[in-house]
């Protein structure tokens, strides 16, 4: 049985039918605005069918940006599933990863309670600013980062169920905008860098479970975001050697850029070229039946299925000036691949 599997992330201006980075999303009263988004295509050749039988699975990733529900019981749940193309006969099913919380995400919110997953990249600045959580206690979760004043003028107490687990940046400057901070006991003796612990008091788990929400809602506390870039790697033409194999992963950029944090693209590809035998990182992977494309720093780079690079672009693009993927160059640009293929051949 001979399987294919392509994988596509889209940019700006590509004529794939995705939710480009920056669009919003709307799931049962949270808007959550698309980070990245991939579709991994599968083609597998049936042999009594005698034709190749097509499933796509689509991927992505999301923070929240707004919430349009208030006085309930509200869970963000680790991952959503949307139909992404509702003006298909068939329904286009994408599961996004909940990846963070975003600038003033909930501020003025009012929720009887709110239960967010664990391990979010990040909480964005001023993200629960002037919130009422009415049954008394917000948990936060394990965080990666919690950006500036991310806390001020909550209206609940504020407790930290993994102190050691997060990391806070400004978050607690303005201190008499406040709420009333809580760890547990065993937590208090922890370190953590930008948390001043004279702001915070411990409390022991007795208290704890006095506080908690009912057990339906503690359920969901466990629940975890789990990532695109951890998948698995991915092999392009089943078990051919001479084609790329890349593998998604999780990108470093993206726990070291402060300032928007939530358009940086979360994963990288490792992408392993047969011809060159080489491995290398680029920040878009895409790729159809004839040729892969891929971008390093602003330069995108084409190169065949057998990894011999592209000696002149200008032959892979169509009469509107644009490549396989909907990507448009200028006649100066096409006019200088061809230059620089003259050259290559006269070499």
């Amino acid at each position: 049985m001979k399987k294919i599997i392509l994988l596509f992330i889209n940019v700006a201006i590509a004529t794939l039918a995705f939710a480009y980075r920056g669009e919003t999303i709307e799931y049962k009263g949270v808007i959550y605005t698309v980070v990245s988004e991939c579709n991994l295509r599968t083609e597998t050749y049936n042999e009594g069918a005698k034709k190749n039988i097509v499933e796509c699975k689509r991927y992505g990733e999301v923070y929240v940006s707004e919430i349009r529900v208030s006085d309930i019981d509200l869970v963000i749940d680790p991952v959503i599933k949307v139909n992404t193309k509702k003006d298909s006969k068939k329904p286009v099913v994408t599961e996004y990863s909940v990846v963070g919380v975003g600038d003033k995400a909930f501020m003025n919110a009012k929720l009887t309670n709110l239960i967010l997953p664990n391990n979010m990249r990040f909480i964005g600045n001023e993200a629960f600013k002037n919130m009422e959580i009415t049954e008394g206690t917000f948990f936060l979760p394990k965080t990666k980062r919690v950006l500036r004043d991310a806390f001020d003028g909550l209206k609940a107490r504020l407790f930290i169920l993994n102190l050691n687990d997060c990391g806070f940046e400004n978050t607690f400057q303005n201190i008499d905008q406040l709420p009333e901070i809580y760890v547990r006991h065993n937590h208090y003796s922890i370190t953590v860098n930008g948390l001043n612990k004279k702001l915070i008091y411990s409390v022991g788990d007795k208290i704890v479970q006095e506080w908690l929400p009912k057990e339906s809602l503690q359920e969901k506390m466990d629940a975890e975001v789990s990532y695109i870039g951890d998948k698995t790697m991915f092999k392009t033409l089943g078990d051919n050697t001479v084609s790329p194999a890349f593998n998604i992963r999780k990108s470093k950029r993206f726990d070291k850029i402060g300032s928007n944090v939530d358009m940086v693209a979360p994963f990288e590809y490792a992408c392993y070229n047969p011809y060159t035998t080489e491995q290398n990182v680029y920040s878009e992977f895409v790729m159809n039946t004839l040729v892969y494309r891929v971008k390093k720093g602003d330069e995108y780079l084409y190169f065949n299925l057998d990894g011999r690079p592209v000696v002149d672009v200008s032959s892979i693009l169509d009469n509107k000036g644009q490549d396989p993927f909907g990507f448009p160059y200028s006649i100066e640009q096409i006019k200088k691949f061809k230059a620089v293929a003259k050259q290559k051949k006269a070499k």
